[in-house]
């Protein structure tokens, strides 16, 4: 995609939310996140580029202690459908016996989320929990 063909989309888009309801949505995942991890010291992941705006959103709402970084996985890279998994930026061995929070903007298929949690898991995670900011009703199991 080139910068008129962005231009274009950009103004066809409609939103799907109002700001209101996904500052709504982010602080209600925050307090699911803060109950759930109120004892540990997890390694945050965003999953680059899409989720960085979530990230910075969701972050500074989280009440403990943690370490963050970024992966960068796509299985689309400038398309809008692919297969691969492009590993641009892999998760290094830090995550060695960690609790991994992954953040990621959109759920889709979900394929590439599953293999960045079997790579987390095989680097040796003790478990890998997912927040997406936005899930895509496709009917998938």
């Amino acid at each position: 995609m080139n910068a008129d063909e962005a231009r274009q989309v950009l103004a066809r888009a409609e939103p799907v939310v109002s700001a209101a309801q996904a500052e709504a949505a982010v602080e209600r995942l925050a307090g699911e996140i803060n109950a759930r991890l109120a004892g540990d010291f997890p390694l945050v992941l965003a999953i680059m580029g899409g989720a960085v705006v979530f990230a910075g959103q969701l972050l500074p709402r989280l009440a403990f202690p943690l370490e963050f970084g970024a992966i960068a996985a796509t299985r689309y890279g400038n398309t809008t459908s692919g297969a691969q998994i492009d590993w641009r930026l892999a998760p290094g061995e830090s995550v060695r016996g960690r609790t991994v929070r992954v953040l990621d903007d959109i759920l889709d298929e979900g394929i590439t989320l599953a293999a960045v949690r079997d790579r987390l898991l095989e680097l040796g995670a003790a478990r890998v929990l997912t927040a997406v900011f936005a899930d895509k009703a496709l009917g998938r199991a």
